[in-house]
């Protein structure tokens, strides 16, 4: 008959192998974990103004910092973002963007509007807003949303909050999905110096490429470009985008009745006429009043 041999000391031995082969597992997942980068808590802590000028603009613009790691379960791809890769009932891999992967997205879409430098701390969050503003804005919003295309015209003297105000309209519009094209008005003939051409000794530029690709456009400054050249750039991308059907948001320092709503004016009579019924005959205007809050 056999021996019995016991191993009673060998299995303690061997848990205890396993038990520490957990923990050593589980301290390094830990590490990894907090090694990874938590998803911010707003898409606005990830904008910052660019180290260097814009050749196309002459001046600083906001740029996005990216989100290079998620969680553990993101995989990143080759474009910067993040998401995961999985296989359907008909067995076809697909790749769907984690949240992380959303967020990288907005931002791009942020970066591609050019913001001026600054611009980043121009939110609605941080902005003094008066009930009856705000209801415009709610309706425009509702509007585009139903698939018209409102124009919400802003006007006052200059420093009473109208640059602030249309800046974080933008910011709103791009990061809920309807990227913006947020253009001012004295830049715009350098927005897109690679595809201008020289007329007669001046830079023009085509009004359906500054629009193209986005949903809304955010016209900041209208009036303060005195010239015939640029009165005219600017009539023709108002026309564009009422072509295109884009919600509209206009920002100026001049009247309703200087900007041509009522009369001659700086707009042509088509483009004020087209602006008029866009915003409901006045119902989207909002006049800015008080002192300067610069």
């Amino acid at each position: 008959m056999s021996e019995l041999v016991s191993i009673g000391g060998a299995v303690d031995h061997l848990s205890a192998v396993l038990e520490a082969f957990r923990s050593g597992a589980h301290r390094k997942e830990q590490a990894e974990a907090e090694a990874l980068e938590a998803p911010p808590t707003s898409l606005l802590e990830r904008l910052e103004e660019s180290a260097e000028v814009d050749p196309t603009q002459r001046r600083r613009v906001v740029v996005a910092r990216q989100i290079e790691r998620c969680n553990i379960n993101c995989l990143p791809c080759a474009g910067g973002g993040h998401g995961r890769s999985t296989t359907d009932e008909a067995g076809c891999r697909r790749f769907s963007l984690c949240p992380c992967g959303q967020m990288n997205r907005q931002l791009r879409a942020v970066q591609r509007m050019r913001l001026p430098a600054g611009a980043q701390r121009l939110t609605l969050e941080n902005y003094e807003m008066p009930p009856e503003l705000g209801e415009l804005l709610e309706r425009w919003f509702t509007l585009a949303d139903a698939g018209e295309a409102p124009a919400l015209i802003l006007t006052g003297p200059p420093g009473t909050g109208k640059t602030h105000f249309i800046v974080g309209a933008a910011l709103r519009s791009t990061l809920s999905g309807r990227r913006a094209a947020y253009i001012e008005a004295h830049h715009y003939r350098s927005l897109l110096s690679n595809q201008m051409d020289k007329v007669e000794g001046h830079e023009q530029i085509d009004p359906a490429a500054a629009i193209k690709g986005a949903r809304a456009l955010f016209i900041d400054e209208v009036g303060m470009q005195r010239g015939d050249l640029e009165r005219r750039e600017i009539c023709r991308l108002l026309h564009e985008a009422h072509a295109a059907a884009l919600p509209v948001m206009v920002a100026s320092n001049l009247t309703p009745d200087e900007l041509g709503f009522f009369g001659p004016g700086y707009l042509t009579a088509p483009v004020a006429d087209r602006l008029r019924g866009a915003c409901r005959n006045g119902e989207l205007h909002y006049h800015f009043k008080g002192a300067s809050r610069r």
